[in-house]
This record gives structure tokens, C-alpha cells and sequence, in this order.
């Protein structure tokens, strides 16, 4: 199990790496307040776009790029679940 502090600290990872990968894609993506849990040794981190009408098939591969450099920098057991916003 992951401390609150590696919780967070993994969730803005993904919050910053969303913010950058905005500029390629064009698309604003965004991690809730309260949009990670865990499951067993696995942190699972809810992903939404800020605008209501784009869907998780038109992000996804977003996603998989910002995955991949979670992997890259040691960061482990991380999903990014894609969802629709609120």
C-alpha cells in the first residue's frame, strides 16, 4: 500500500504530464479531487476531459503516452481510467 504522500505525489505527476500533453493533442484532461483508488497493490487514477463532448476514444492514446512515462520514471501499478466528466 501506497502512503497518502506517494498517492499524491503520483497524482500530480499525472495532473503535470496532462498539462503538457495538452499542447500536442489539444485536449484538456483533467484527475478529479477524488478521482484515484486503490485496488491491492494497484493505483487507479480516474482521467476525464474538461470538455463534456470529447470522448475516451479520442484521448486514450493520450493517455497511453503519459502511462509510458510513468513507467519510464520508475512509477509503477499506476492505471489511468478514462471517464466522462460530471
Amino acid at each position: 500500500m501506497r502512503t497518502k504522500a506517494q498517492i499524491d505525489s503520483i497524482v500530480q505527476a499525472v495532473r503535470s504530464k496532462l498539462a503538457a500533453s495538452q499542447k500536442s493533442t489539444g485536449l484538456d484532461l483533467q484527475v478529479p479531487a477524488d478521482g484515484y483508488f486503490e485496488d491491492g497493490s494497484w493505483l487507479n487514477i480516474v482521467v476525464t476531459p474538461k470538455d463534456p463532448n470529447v470522448r475516451a476514444h479520442q484521448y486514450v492514446a493520450a493517455l497511453s503516452d503519459v502511462d509510458k512515462e510513468l513507467r519510464a520514471s520508475g512509477i509503477q501499478e499506476v492505471l489511468l481510467v478514462p471517464a466522462i466528466a460530471d
